[in-house]
């Protein structure tokens, strides 16, 4: 490619959405506008946790779960995670919480066994992909999973893989407008 046009590599595994725009912004000429972009996030997301702050007890824990390919995930401060605990500032269940502060954790995949030290929290965030019916309908038919706080209360919520699958500027802001409709309802 590098006879056709210049070459710029933005590493995905571990920076953050505002690392790579900044990364992206360089490669292109274009750190106001990322600047400027963050600054407006940032003030959108001062207005969101405000208004969550009303809806959510200050005690309630929130996890990210997603079903891919026979396999249970749990979420760090990336992906999901990015919106639920660091752009809304919610807390975590304890497991979660002590491996946010290893700056790799993404994901982790865990079986069902391990839901209830993962996913006992007050409300589960659930993204779960079309093909991956049969397994979802296993997991939520065990007990396991019929007892996890959330499940009992009634405070899962299924998220669009459209929306919160991906991880760039724009889908954050549409997964932060996501996140108030359903933590509002």
């Amino acid at each position: 490619m590098r006879p056709i046009a210049p070459l710029g590599i933005v590493p995905w595994d571990y920076n953050d959405i505002y690392d790579q725009l900044r990364l992206t912004a360089d490669l292109v000429g274009k750190q106001a506008e990322a600047e400027d972009w963050i600054q407006a996030y940032e003030g959108k997301v001062r207005n969101v946790r405000r208004a969550v702050a009303s809806y959510f007890g200050r005690t309630e824990t929130i996890a990210a779960i997603r079903f891919v390919q026979g396999q249970l995930r749990v979420y760090g401060a990336r992906n999901m995670g990015h919106e639920l605990y660091r752009s809304l500032g919610l807390t975590p269940p304890d497991r979660i919480r002590s491996q946010l502060k290893n700056a790799t954790f993404v994901w982790e995949a865990i079986t069902a066994e391990q839901l209830p030290d993962y996913a006992s929290a007050d409300r589960l965030f659930l993204l779960t992909f079309t093909n991956d019916v049969e397994f979802v309908k296993q997991v939520e038919e065990s007990s396991l999973w019929k007892n996890l706080p959330a499940v009992k209360n009634g405070r899962v919520y299924t998220i669009p893989e459209e929306i919160w699958f991906t991880y760039d500027p724009l889908s954050i802001d549409r997964q932060l407008d996501d996140a108030i409709s359903l933590l509002s309802k």
